[in-house]
């Protein structure tokens, strides 16, 4: 480049440029040669293109990652939508069952009580029954065993099955002590209603 050619340096590039090659006018030339300043810059028309492509890449991956954006807020709002109803769901599933495992829960209560009763039923409970002075629980078992027999045979009762005989509460020591209450649980509630029929002020329904 002569030395009497009148050229600008670009401020991305760094090279100089005729200002014929590179359409500036006098004026520009003139205002920018008389304020050589960092706050105003001259760029050439190659940087100008340049420029011009990346800025506009630079918008076009702005939209993009908007639209990018939106569509990840839509997305998480869905998700969230979804996990509310699956919760919603799960919690009404769960609250059916543990309903239904209350309900359950009442029914084998209601069983056990009915099977209590039923067992009830067939009990015996007779006051007054001599009791065995003998300190073998065994031998004092076969002694109330063979008691029930006779008062049975006693009340012509002799067809009576008895399932089980028990002495009720804990024996009392002393010479006052009372004979303890004798449970007798028969075979069936038939045998029991028979029993009764015959009974004696001693025997009592043992529900």
């Amino acid at each position: 480049m002569s030395k009497g050619q009148k050229a600008l340096q670009c401020d991305i590039c760094r090279i100089w440029h005729h200002i014929t090659c590179e359409k500036v006018s006098q004026d520009v030339y003139t205002f920018l040669a008389e304020h050589n300043e960092d706050s105003i810059q001259w760029i050439c028309r190659k940087c100008q293109s340049t420029y011009q492509r990346i800025m506009n890449s630079m918008c076009r991956l702005e939209q993009a990652h908007q639209r990018l954006e939106q569509r990840v807020a839509s997305m998480e709002k869905k998700l969230e939508e979804l996990f509310e109803d699956k919760v919603a769901v799960l919690d009404n599933k769960l609250e059916k069952l543990v309903s239904n495992m209350g309900a359950q829960n009442m029914f084998q209560e209601d069983l056990f009580e009915a099977e209590d009763l039923r067992m009830r039923k067939t009990n015996v409970i007779i006051h007054g029954l001599q009791e065995s002075s003998a300190t073998d629980r065994d031998v004092v078992h076969q002694q109330d065993e063979n008691s029930i027999v006779d008062l049975l045979h006693e009340l012509k009762c002799d067809d009576v099955s008895v399932n089980a005989v028990t002495r009720l509460s804990r024996k009392m020591e002393g010479e006052d002590a009372k004979p303890r209450p004798v449970k007798v649980v028969l075979a069936s509630r038939n045998k029991r209603t028979r029993y009764c029929v015959c009974q004696k002020t001693c025997v009592t329904s043992g529900e």
